[in-house]
Parts: C-alpha cells; sequence; structure tokens
C-alpha cells in the first residue's frame, strides 16, 4: 500500500513524495522572486534602496532643489503621473534602467521664458549616482 502523499508517475512507477515537491517547487519559486527583485533593485549610492515617492536632493544651477521620486528606470513603474508624459517614456523607452524620473517639489529650478528656448516641463530624468541624495 502507498503511502498518502507518495505519487507514481511514468512507466517506471518510481514513486515521489508530493510534500517534497511541494517544498522543492516552493523554495525555487523564493528564489526567482527574491533574483528578480535584486535585480529590479535600485540603490542610492549608500545602499538604501530607492522607493517611489522618496524625496531626493539634487543639484541644479546655483544650488540644490528638492524632488519626488516618481518613476523608476530598472521596473518604469511609476506613481501617477501626466498620462502622456508616461504614455511617451514607454513607447519611446528614454528611461534608462539606471535612471529615475523625478518631480520638483518646488518652483522649478529650469523654468525660463526665454522663446528662444523650448519649456521645460515639471519632470526630469536623472541618472542615480552620487549627486542624488535621499532626504526623505
Amino acid at each position: 500500500m502507498r503511502k498518502r502523499s507518495e505519487v507514481h508517475c511514468g512507466s517506471d512507477s518510481q514513486p515521489f513524495d508530493r510534500v517534497d515537491v511541494h517544498r522543492q517547487t516552493q523554495s525555487i519559486l523564493l528564489l526567482k522572486a527574491e533574483a528578480q527583485r535584486q535585480t529590479s533593485l535600485m540603490t542610492y549610492q549608500d545602499g538604501y534602496a530607492i522607493e517611489l515617492g522618496d524625496v531626493v536632493c539634487v543639484p541644479v544651477p546655483g544650488g540644490t532643489a528638492k524632488a519626488r521620486v516618481v518613476m523608476l528606470g530598472a521596473t518604469y513603474e511609476h506613481l501617477d503621473i501626466d498620462k502622456q508624459f508616461l504614455s511617451w517614456v514607454k513607447e519611446k523607452k528614454v528611461l534608462d534602467a539606471s535612471s529615475i524620473v523625478i518631480e520638483w517639489l518646488g518652483p522649478n529650478p529650469f523654468a525660463h521664458n526665454d522663446p528662444r528656448h523650448a519649456p521645460v516641463g515639471n519632470y526630469m530624468f536623472s541618472p542615480v549616482d552620487e549627486h542624488v541624495q535621499r532626504i526623505a
């Protein structure tokens, strides 16, 4: 008589343990999930994970400015941002895997009224380097 957890499969009728197979499958799935998480994990220079909504300080002409992380290049995960901008980013694949999109929290430090130059939006692409510092 077979044990309840054993199943015979195939012509060789070698039994295998369902519980053992289930544990192995769970282990494989957990390893795959962890590998996926690690490959898509973006980090600041200090090793902390970059998360959507983080407030960062970035250098701009004349000093620094605060911004919020609204999109991750590694995964294209994003907060609720302008749908046309999001569509353009995804369609054209203009965001590098090692970069983020930030949204200014104060006045746009690059805003201008010069008709000789293109207008600027409230989003900016930024590589994740030593100049992007998490402050909250």
